[in-house]
């Protein structure tokens, strides 16, 4: 079975919103399902040891094969 961390962080979508923004694309957080909520996440790590943000936070945890995830992407920006 494969134990996952559930990451977030604003710095990271802030800095790949600013990269994909030169294609005239966005990043969307995945979700995860736990106790019935859907929580959004940034990163899925197997250790929550040493992150690459310094706001990350541990939003979930657990056995990946026990949760309901979807993954992070990116999609076209909207037009305004």
């Amino acid at each position: 079975m494969a134990y996952k961390y559930f990451l977030y962080s604003e710095l990271q979508i802030n800095e790949k919103n600013n990269i994909l923004s030169k294609s005239g694309k966005e990043f969307v957080p995945g979700t995860v399902t736990v106790n019935g909520r859907r929580v959004k996440f940034t990163q899925l790590s197997d250790s929550p040891a040493m992150p690459r943000y310094i706001d990350t936070k541990i939003v979930a945890q657990g056995e990946l094969e026990e949760m309901t995830v979807v993954n992070p992407t990116t999609c076209l920006k909207a037009k305004k």
